[in-house]
């Protein structure tokens, strides 16, 4: 009898909730799967940095700064504060992290336009250094030439 008390306490420990860390989102959030999928601690961790909300390392541990960055979170966006990353904390949250993705890429695109450029100036022997303003006739000694 104790053995089975002991049994029924494990499972509903266990099925409370345990491992908030790794929240269950319900896939109807996204329309590319039926199933349900797991968040990564790390990408919250990500979308908390890029919210302004985490400072800490980007370890995947789901600790005390981690929770209460969640809850800061929640509480700055109108949700309800429980430290946890669910369904609809991660939805408002993941859009920081796409939009970070989204300026990282953009960069990428820049710099690949600037290695570009330079690769141009190379073929066209375009000096890297242009001669500044200094080199160039000051208004004084242009006026002086013009007179003359």
């Amino acid at each position: 009898m104790k053995r089975i008390i002991q049994m029924v306490l494990v499972l509903i420990f266990l099925g409370t909730g345990f491992f908030p860390a790794f929240a269950e989102v319900d896939s109807t959030l996204s329309t590319e799967t039926t199933e349900t999928s797991k968040i990564d601690p790390v990408e919250i961790q990500k979308a908390l940095t890029e919210a302004g909300f985490y400072k800490g390392p980007i370890d995947g541990i789901i600790g005390k700064k981690t929770r209460a960055a969640i809850r800061a979170f929640q509480e700055k966006n109108g949700l309800k504060v429980d430290g946890v990353c669910g369904p609809k904390t991660w939805e408002r949250l993941r859009a920081y992290l796409e939009e970070a993705q989204d300026i990282d890429s953009e960069n990428e695109a820049e710099e690949l336009s600037l290695d570009s450029i330079d690769s141009l100036d190379e073929d066209y022997g375009i000096p890297e250094n242009p001669p500044t303003e200094a080199a160039a006739p000051d208004s004084e000694e242009l006026k002086q030439k013009l007179v003359s």
